[in-house]
């Protein structure tokens, strides 16, 4: 461990802000959500802050299905980024079927997608003591972080808050990382984590430091159990196949376009309460899942 590199960003806490929509011929809501701010220091991509942002309040129902959300000008004008920057969001929005776009009109809000609904969700359970360690030494090869790309601790923001089931204005961490297996990049976890998910984790908050990750060493949730006590009883998770954006096949190494897994997941706590929630994307060149059904053991409830 001693040559390990450890790696600890600089804190960088987000903004909340209440926008405003002028009234529309489709009654779109004229408060429209309470929204994360683009962090003009982050390595994550403008346009993907701003597709966040705009998934979060369709999500969390700022706009309801057949209401328009702002135009590209109200956009440019509260978010400070270029129509490309825009154009780029709200494509990606359209192509996850969260809006529809017509040449010359405004993004009409479609029901949200499955998937993206907690109560709706597909899931399957895993025991967490054994599966997360099961799932990492799955990859041919080992399988680490290689390279943390973003670490922040600040508001969650209304769809990680219903993931959670905390305020939307309530602190998680943020990390942002690539793990690696034979040399190479396979996949890219974003995980959110709750400030007070553990008296260590508490105290990192409060002292406006991040947690630490040591590359090329023990996945992240053991590394996170080692040293900040973050012990997981179970998670949830939604496993489906998509294109990859832009940003996802950067940190890949790969082609924007190509099919990935992405899982959704939610984890619990031995007491009970969600703890962390994340979204793991799989090269699907250099990943395979293995998966063992207990036919002996009852479904979980819920």
């Amino acid at each position: 461990m001693s040559t390990s590199q450890t790696v600890q960003n600089s804190t960088r806490r987000s903004g909340i802000k209440t926008l405003i929509a002028k009234s529309e011929p489709f009654g779109a809501r004229s408060t429209v959500s309470e929204s994360r701010r683009i962090v003009r220091d982050s390595p994550i991509p403008y346009h993907y802050q701003l597709f966040e942002i705009l998934r979060d309040g369709i999500c969390n129902g700022a706009w309801k299905p057949g209401e328009m959300i702002l135009s590209e000008t109200e956009l440019e004008a509260t978010y400070h980024v270029s129509r490309t920057v825009i154009r780029n969001a709200l494509q990606r929005l359209a192509d996850e079927r969260f809006v529809e776009r017509s040449k010359g009109k405004r993004a009409v809000v479609l029901p949200v997608p499955l998937g993206h609904d907690a109560d709706n969700a597909p899931r399957f359970a895993y025991d967490t003591a054994i599966g997360e360690r099961a799932w990492f030494h799955g990859f041919v090869g080992s399988a680490y972080p290689g390279r943390v790309i973003d670490s922040s601790l600040a508001a969650c923001g209304a769809e990680v808050g219903n993931c959670l089931a905390i305020p939307a204005e309530h602190d998680v961490f943020q990390l942002t990382c690539v793990h690696r297996g034979e040399g190479m990049p396979n996949s890219l976890t974003r995980l959110f984590i709750r400030a007070d998910a553990t008296p260590s984790l508490r105290d990192l908050a409060h002292s406006h430091r991040l947690p630490e990750l040591t590359q090329a060493g023990p996945s992240v949730p053991i590394q996170l159990e080692m040293r900040y006590d973050l012990r997981l009883s179970r998670s949830e998770a939604t496993i489906e196949a998509k294109a990859c954006n832009e940003f996802e096949a950067g940190a890949l190494d790969i082609q924007p376009g190509l099919p990935v897994f992405a899982v959704s997941t939610i984890s619990y706590a031995p007491d009970g309460r969600r703890v962390a929630c994340g979204r793991i994307v799989f090269c699907t060149k250099r990943a395979a899942f293995t998966v063992t059904i207990r036919h002996d053991q009852q479904a979980p409830e819920g």
